[in-house]
């Protein structure tokens, strides 16, 4: 057996499937390409009249973000919070974004928007919520 493995060796060396001096090889990382996972999107009234609080789970460490308005219209965008591609924090996996201002009695659609780090992104599908008078 030993004699039979100093033989694949030595051919080996000759066809250059072993170089010599060739250290570890180095294997590429896989790039994450999928946004994080939304899930448990919730909606509870905000501390004060008018506000309410939309909070969301995600996979793994994500921004937190949400459009919004009165239907028919979610042209407002919340500031980005928790931002990991920014290296100042890792992100979270629990989101809250509170909202104010809002007008009584009516009806708002949103969406949830989560980053991760790689700057993968996704939106929930669109929701409804209604304020109260």
């Amino acid at each position: 057996i030993i004699v039979c493995m100093a033989i694949f060796v030595v051919v080996a060396f000759q066809f250059g499937w072993i170089k010599a001096g060739s250290g570890p090889v180095k294997v590429q990382g896989v790039r994450d390409t999928q946004g994080p996972q939304i899930y448990m999107v919730q909606v509870r009234d905000g501390s004060t009249p008018r506000s309410a609080i939309i909070s969301w789970a995600t996979d793994e460490d994500s921004s937190s973000q949400v459009r919004y308005g009165p239907w028919p219209y979610a042209n407002t965008l919340t500031p980005i919070q928790n931002d990991p591609t920014t290296g100042v924090n890792s992100g979270v996996k629990i989101h809250e974004v509170g909202l104010t201002n809002l007008i009584p009695a009516t009806t708002y659609i949103y969406y949830v928007i989560s980053m991760d780090k790689e700057g993968n992104r996704t939106e929930s599908p669109e929701m409804q919520f209604q304020t109260t008078q």
